[in-house]
């Protein structure tokens, strides 16, 4: 992933790059804000930065994606059965655990 910079701050202005505007809307940093620079002297406003992540939700909602944080979840009955294997007794705690 590359490192963002913020063209306003004057340090790597050698090349012109203050006049830098957004790769997605043409905006200059003066009408938008700091820009981030990415590969390729390419940049990107923070009110582009939002839309792209408003459409990358809509997406994920449209598409119904959502990771998952257990894949292998053990029923209750294999919990008990495998505490069963180490713990003796307690068989109330051990199905309040599963």
């Amino acid at each position: 992933m590359p490192t963002g910079r913020d063209i306003t701050s004057g340090k790597r202005n050698s090349s012109g790059k203050k006049n830098a505007n957004c790769s997605f809307c043409r905006k200059s940093y003066r009408e938008v804000g700091p820009l981030v620079e990415g590969p390729d002297n390419a940049y990107i406003c923070g009110e582009c930065i939002e839309v792209c992540q408003s459409i990358l939700e809509q997406e994920h909602r449209r598409r119904g994606t959502t990771k998952k944080l257990f894949k292998n979840v053990p029923t209750p009955r294999e919990i008990v059965t495998h505490l069963n294997e180490y713990v003796i007794g307690q068989e109330r705690a051990k199905k309040v655990m599963a």
